[in-house]
This record gives C-alpha cells, sequence and structure tokens, in this order.
C-alpha cells in the first residue's frame, strides 16, 4: 500500500506543479477510507504492481468487474465492463507508454473475461486527463448527476467524469503484471 501511497503523492504534486490541477491533493473522503479502499482492492487480488527492470514498482492500476459504488447502472448502463481504478504511473517513466499499455492489458483481461467494455470516472476539472483518455480510445458516456450523487451519500465525489472504450486491444508492445502488491497471482 505505501507504493501505492507513494505513487499517489507524486502524482498530486506533479499535477499541481505542472498542470495546477488539485487532483489527489487530498484523500477522499479521508485518508482512512482511501487506505481502506486501497487495502480492500489488494486483498481482493483487484489490485496490481508493474515492476521497471530494475525491481521496484513504476506503475499499479486496480481493476474490477462490477459498478461497486454504482455510478455507471444510475447513470448510463449496467452492461459487463472491466472497471478502472487508480492507474498510475511513475512520473521517471513518463512519455513510454506504459500506461496506453497497461489499459491495453487490462481491455485483453476484459475481454477474456466476457467484459464488453472497460471503464473509468475520472477527475472533474483535469481536461488534460480526459483528452488522454480520449486518445486511449475511451469517450465521453457523460456525468455523475449530482442527485446520484447525493442518493449514493457522496455529494462531494471529485471523479464524476465518465470514460468507456470497448475491450478491443490496441497494437503495441505488452506488459506483464504482478497482482496484488505482494507480487501474488
Amino acid at each position: 500500500m505505501e507504493s501505492i501511497l507513494s505513487m499517489r503523492a507524486e502524482a498530486s504534486e506533479w499535477l499541481a506543479l505542472r498542470k495546477q490541477v488539485n487532483q489527489w491533493e487530498k484523500a477522499w473522503p479521508t485518508s482512512e477510507a482511501q487506505e481502506r479502499r486501497i487495502l480492500e482492492a489488494i486483498r481482493k487480488g483487484r489490485t496490481w504492481m508493474f515492476h521497471a527492470v530494475r525491481g521496484h514498482p513504476c506503475a499499479t492500476v486496480t481493476l474490477c468487474d462490477e459498478d461497486g459504488a454504482g455510478f455507471w447502472r444510475r447513470t448510463v448502463d449496467d452492461e459487463p465492463a472491466v472497471y478502472v481504478h487508480r492507474l498510475i504511473v511513475r512520473r521517471e517513466f513518463h512519455g513510454r507508454a506504459l500506461g496506453a499499455r497497461i489499459l491495453d492489458w487490462a481491455a485483453e483481461r476484459g475481454s477474456r473475461r466476457g467484459m464488453k467494455w472497460m471503464r473509468i470516472d475520472i477527475w472533474r476539472g483535469n481536461p488534460g486527463l480526459e483528452e488522454y483518455y480520449v486518445r486511449q480510445g475511451f469517450a465521453k458516456a457523460g456525468d455523475i448527476p449530482q442527485r446520484v450523487l447525493d442518493e449514493l451519500g457522496m455529494p462531494d465525489y471529485p471523479s464524476t467524469v465518465l470514460m468507456q472504450r470497448a475491450v478491443r486491444c490496441r497494437s503495441g508492445p505488452r506488459v506483464s503484471a504482478y497482482g496484488g502488491c505482494a507480487g501474488s497471482r
């Protein structure tokens, strides 16, 4: 979990300095709740760490087979999808298309499991992030309406832009991953 929190803090600092975006500036809704979500995803085998040749983590992603919070089924639909959370690439690996390759890897996993879509909810107020996902083949599917956030008891949830792409894979180099933070799976 420490590696994930470290990558998240590094990404937050970079976004604030380079993009003037306050994404991940503070944990949502609290540090304790964030840590519980991360630990639960690790325990359930949903979190993957990607390692560089030198062996330290260079990226992470969490993948789920269900719309856990209920954003999609209340806003768009409930079709089979793999849901992407916390895709983070360390800055030292920027420019190597690692994020794109991880997304293709996730799409391939979703396709093998019979999923139709790969979906993500992204930070509102970060147009560069939305542009990045469009370049990766995603399209905006909508925004989570405030009434849905209120119904779910999450009125201040910051990642309200819904994006999706078909699980089809794009061409490019493959990546390998070790599941969980301990390298199991």
